[in-house]
């Protein structure tokens, strides 16, 4: 995930990071609340019960009760939200222990967190519903806080509420940072300069591609098209990831003749000190055979690369290598986005002379010619 500043992990929390007197955390503080009379040693209850379970009508209103607070925090309704805690209810930093003690303390922390986050937003998804006793129940859930702008921050929580008059109240909160997704995009970083559309001629031959960051940029999709004159004669996906197995980059790529490889690159350098990968390959043809090569790829600045396939090989049969094309970037407007072949990059009719459409140079050489798609992989 791309990273801003932290935001508040659960829909109980207010960011206190402003507030004197308090030491910024990481998070916008998950403030645990407790009532007054947990501070004192509990009174031995005179018999001992069952744990009733919660009615399908009270799980209502504590679901009820949980989407009008997030409504409450999402409309940055500071006076509203804390109606929803014990009057007197105490956040607990669970960081540092700093508390705000007391209904109106509450709505000033959360008044004081929606003026410098305004726009805040606060999502819920509660995943359980526990009876502790007529008037207590645990709720467990996760929540999704959100600022205009920022991204997402996730956590996980666990609830105590409490029926008083005025319905179900926010008692105290357990609370922890959901996992956040991890992003590769640093080990792939790179490569971003494939990022866009590319085009590649050769007589009568046009190679287009497209580039693009996909799942949190964990990876980077390449989608390649081969014209003959304006008859499409290949077409196929390209995936790049890193895979931490075994510490390098490595691609999957799939073609319209049927055909599926995969690719593990390794980084080098030119002569000149130029960036240059080089991608061992292997794969299967769409008729069974087995194939093999090698591409190297050599970027000349931000908007040219070469490529070149080396060491074919079709059933152990050696083949000639490929010599060195250069791709080129082209401008967005020449792809037809909409075309039918969905990510396949495909050049418009009145695009296709002007030889400007779409994507990114790899692939390209990868499926350097239609009868042989595996090689490319």
């Amino acid at each position: 995930m791309v990273r801003c500043k932290k935001l508040a992990p659960s829909w109980f929390s207010v960011s206190l990071i402003r507030m004197a007197g308090l030491a910024a955390v990481p998070w916008l503080l998950g403030l645990t609340a407790v009532s007054a009379q947990e501070k004192q040693p509990p009174a031995a209850p005179a018999v001992a019960a069952e744990k009733p379970a919660k009615t399908a009508a009270e799980d209502a209103e504590i679901l009820a009760m949980t989407r009008n607070y997030a409504a409450a925090y999402t409309q940055n309704d500071a006076k509203l939200v804390a109606s929803y805690w014990a009057e007197k209810g105490v956040y607990i930093d669970p960081e540092t222990g700093t508390s705000i003690e007391g209904r109106e303390k509450i709505e000033a922390a959360f008044a004081k967190n929606f003026a410098s986050e305004k726009g805040t937003s606060l999502q819920v998804a509660v995943q359980s519903i526990r009876g502790i006793s007529p008037d207590v129940a645990e709720v467990a859930g996760i929540a999704v806080v959100s600022v205009p702008g920022g991204v997402s921050s996730e956590s996980s929580f666990v609830a105590m509420l409490v029926k008083q008059a005025g319905g179900w109240k926010i008692d105290s909160v357990r609370e922890s940072e959901t996992a956040v997704p991890v992003s590769n995009y640093e080990r792939l970083a790179d490569l971003e300069w494939m990022v866009g559309e590319w085009k590649e001629e050769a007589g009568e031959t046009k190679i287009f591609t497209r580039c693009r960051w996909i799942a949190n940029r964990n990876f980077l999709l390449r989608s390649f098209t081969v014209m003959q004159g304006e008859e499409v004669q290949l077409a196929g996906t390209q995936i790049i990831g890193y895979d931490a197995s075994i510490g390098t980059m490595r691609s999957w790529v799939f073609d319209t003749d049927g055909g599926f490889g995969e690719g593990v690159w390794a980084a080098t350098k030119g002569e000149s000190g130029e960036a240059k990968w080089t991608v061992k390959m292997s794969g299967v043809l769409q008729d069974g055979r087995r194939a093999a090569a090698t591409q190297v790829i050599t970027k000349i600045d931000k908007d040219k690369a070469t490529f070149q396939t080396v060491g074919r090989e079709v059933d152990g049969e050696l083949l000639p290598s490929s010599p060195a094309v250069t791709v080129v970037r082209v401008a967005s407007s020449d792809v037809d986005a909409n075309s039918s072949l969905g990510d396949v990059a495909v050049p418009t009719a009145s695009s296709a002379d002007s030889a400007a459409p779409s994507d990114n140079p790899r692939d390209k050489n990868e499926a350097p010619a239609p009868q042989q798609p595996a090689e490319s992989k």
